[in-house]
Formats: C-alpha cells, sequence, structure tokens
C-alpha cells in the first residue's frame, strides 16, 4: 500500500498531473519511490510506541466527562457573580416601582442602614427561600449546571441552607463589610475605628487564607459548608454510553 501511494505521486509528477500540464514539473526518481516506502515502513513501525503514550479517545472523554462533573471554585464563583447580577436586576425593579428607596440598593460608599436591612433580606430570600423550594438551585447555579445538597445525599432543608448562607454572608460578610460602613465609622471613636478596620481586615484575610489552603485539598468545602453540612454538586449528566458486560 505504501509503495503504491509513493508511486502514484511519482507518476503524477512524471505525466504532469496526467496531463493537464504539456511538461512534467518534476520526473520520475526511483530512488523517491524507494525513500518513501522504506519512511512510511518506518513510521508504520514506529507509531504504536508514540501512541502508547497518548490517551486513548475513552479515557479523553472519560477525563472531560470527570471534568464537567467537579465542582470547581470558578464556576462556584461564576455562579455567584451572576445570581448577584439577578439581584442587582431585582433592586433596580423595586426602585423602580418605588418599593424599596433607591439608597436601600445604592452601591456607594455611603451605605445606610436600609441597605444593611435590603441586603439580610434578600439574601435570606434568594439564597435561602427559594433554594429550599428549587432543590438547592438558584438562577446562578441553575445556569453553571450546579446547586446545593445535603452530604447525605437527599434533599438540601430549609435549616441546613439557613445554616450556610448565615455562615457565609451574615456572618463572614458582616465582619468584613459592617465595620466599614459610614455611619459605623461616623459614630465610632478613633480607637474603635482602627478595632473595626482590624476585625475587617482579619476576617477577609482568614477567609483567603482558608480559600487558598482547601483548593489544594481533597475535600475542598469551604467552612460554612462543612459545619452546615452541604455541598455543591454538578447537575452535568455523561453522555457517554455505558459499557455492557
Amino acid at each position: 500500500m505504501l509503495f503504491l501511494i509513493s508511486l502514484f505521486f511519482e507518476v503524477t509528477q512524471l505525466t504532469g498531473i496526467y496531463g493537464i500540464y504539456p511538461h512534467a514539473y518534476r520526473l520520475f526518481d526511483v530512488d523517491d519511490l524507494m525513500l518513501n516506502t522504506l519512511g512510511g515502513i518506518i513510521g508504520f513501525l514506529m507509531a504504536p510506541l508514540f501512541t502508547f503514550f497518548l490517551p486513548s479517545r475513552e479515557a479523553m472523554d472519560s477525563l472531560s466527562s470527570q471534568k464537567s462533573e467537579r465542582v470547581s471554585y470558578i464556576r462556584r464563583f461564576l455562579a455567584y457573580l451572576i445570581d448577584w447580577f439577578f439581584i442587582g436586576i431585582i433592586g433596580f425593579l423595586l426602585t423602580s416601582i418605588h418599593l424599596i428607596p433607591k439608597r436601600a440598593v445604592s452601591n456607594t460608599v455611603e451605605v445606610s442602614y436600609e441597605h444593611i436591612l435590603y441586603d439580610i433580606a434578600i439574601i435570606f430570600l434568594y439564597f435561602v427561600f427559594l433554594p429550599t423550594i428549587t432543590n438547592g438551585f438558584t438562577p446562578g447555579k441553575w445556569i453553571v449546571r450546579i446547586r446545593i445538597a445535603s452530604v447525605a445525599g437527599t434533599r438540601v432543608s430549609f435549616w441546613q441552607l439557613l445554616g450556610r448562607y448565615t455562615l457565609f454572608y451574615y456572618l463572614l460578610g458582616g465582619l468584613i463589610l459592617v465595620p466599614l460602613n459610614q455611619q459605623v465609622q461616623e459614630i465610632a471613636t478613633p480607637q474603635i475605628r482602627l478595632i473595626l478596620f482590624f476585625i475587617s481586615f482579619s476576617a477577609l484575610f482568614l477567609f483567603a487564607l482558608h480559600l487558598i489552603i482547601n483548593f489544594f485539598r481533597k475535600d475542598n468545602r469551604l467552612f460554612y459548608e462543612k459545619m452546615s453540612h452541604t455541598v455543591s454538586v454538578s447537575t452535568f449528566k455523561s453522555k457517554m454510553p455505558e459499557i455492557d458486560h
């Protein structure tokens, strides 16, 4: 077969692509015929040596499926951004129909008490109440195909979601953001302000350190997940055909 392929090209060159050109632009060379055939044989014999180190198609499909089923921090962060984008739209609609004042959803430096109360309410409704009804889904999680579940593999409960997001948003978020609230800063003495800044910085630093450490662990659940006995699971369904044994 290799000899015939090489012969085909040599004849093509000799005949000027079978008469399309009036003169052959190259000559028929027996040495080329022999070398091309020998090179093809050597390549054929060496191919298994190189393909041995390459993954099989089944292994590549399996790896792709595993990566899709794994819930990475990047995937979770993307869901977080999408959810807060939707929360922003909700806030815009509520202020547009004058159900809440604009200062309650304002993202300016002058964060008011109304803004804090609004955040508490919207976090409860969006991240606790809604996933309780939708079996662990929020719009952001549904888009990236993940949901919150109990570590036991059962449907996540209202109390688990409440514990999860109380720890994450109300406790951790409160320790980071509330000390920096302008109205809190205005009524605090310089010494109290320094203490509040230290609390905020320490909470942010410890969480960042916790995040980095857990990134390299097999069980990469964060503290609020472990304490609430919840886990982020993928809803991706593998399309690989099952092999009958």
